[in-house]
């Protein structure tokens, strides 16, 4: 997962490439347009800093969704997602949801079928990559 998160960092870093691959998006798209032009006014003030010995922190914030492998019974990566720093107030309640989530598959395991019971070892975090 190192490796990936300094490809996520370095392609993040890499204005020339974020201006030459999304600048077509940002021409449809408001948002991207507008993160663009943001990047763009602050680019001699970031330059400026950076000569200044001003050193530049980033933080960024990722979702990874899963999906199961169905052949190879493990989970892989199918979307990258950034979050938004607003969403910091949703983790209590997302986790909430995870232990309704699971005390549903266990309810089902207990009075149903395996496949419920088989249904939770999959949510062994053991096996996400």
């Amino acid at each position: 997962m190192t490796t990936f998160n300094t490809l996520i960092d370095r392609v993040a870093a890499d204005e020339a490439y974020l201006h030459e691959t999304l600048t077509l998006a940002g021409q449809q798209d408001a948002f991207t347009g507008r993160l663009l032009q943001l990047l763009q006014d602050t680019q001699s003030a970031r330059a400026a800093a950076a000569a200044a010995g001003v050193r530049q922190v980033a933080l960024g914030v990722h979702r990874s969704d899963y999906m199961l492998d169905a052949p190879s019974g493990g989970f892989l990566q199918v979307e990258l997602n950034t979050i938004a720093s607003s969403f910091a107030c949703l983790s209590s309640i997302t986790t909430q949801l995870h232990h309704y989530t699971l005390q549903r598959l266990a309810a089902g395991a207990s009075s149903s079928s395996s496949n419920a019971a088989a249904a939770l070892q999959l949510l062994s975090a053991s096996r996400l990559p």
